[in-house]
């Protein structure tokens, strides 16, 4: 089993191409081809951890992401937000890898914006403006 540590996770993860993935896995949502089941959640009283397992036929990954969120970590060493993410053989269910999810969530969230922008945007645009926060 691979173990990735934040540190690997960001020196490894190319970020033009996970705006290629993502776009791959949207388009097997869409068509209905992934399970994606809705999230659950664990509440402690002072946080949570959330589960989201999917399969994605396109990259033919089995994985699940585990996300805290403790809001009182806030002006801490810790963030609010933190995850590690388990990549299963889909064939057997064997654990291949676990890694750092913190990076990857909010690079993934940039990269949806990112692949919006690249979908709607007309072909000749040349400014993006961005409102809201």
């Amino acid at each position: 089993m691979l173990i990735l540590s934040r540190q690997d996770v960001e020196n490894l993860l190319d970020l033009d191409r996970l705006v290629d993935a993502l776009a791959d896995a949207f388009v097997d949502l869409s068509a209905g081809k992934a399970s994606m089941p809705q999230r659950v959640a664990a509440f402690s009283g002072h946080g949570l951890l959330g589960v989201m397992p999917a399969y994605l036929p396109s990259a033919n990954v089995l994985e699940s992401k585990l996300v805290t969120l403790f809001e009182g970590n806030a002006g801490t060493h810790l963030p609010t937000h933190q995850a590690a993410i388990a990549v299963f053989d889909p064939e057997r269910g064997a654990i291949n890898a676990l890694m750092d999810g913190t990076y990857i969530t909010a690079t993934r969230t940039a990269a949806g914006s990112a692949l919006s922008a690249r979908l709607l945007a007309r072909d000749d645009a040349r400014v993006l403006t961005i409102c809201g926060t």
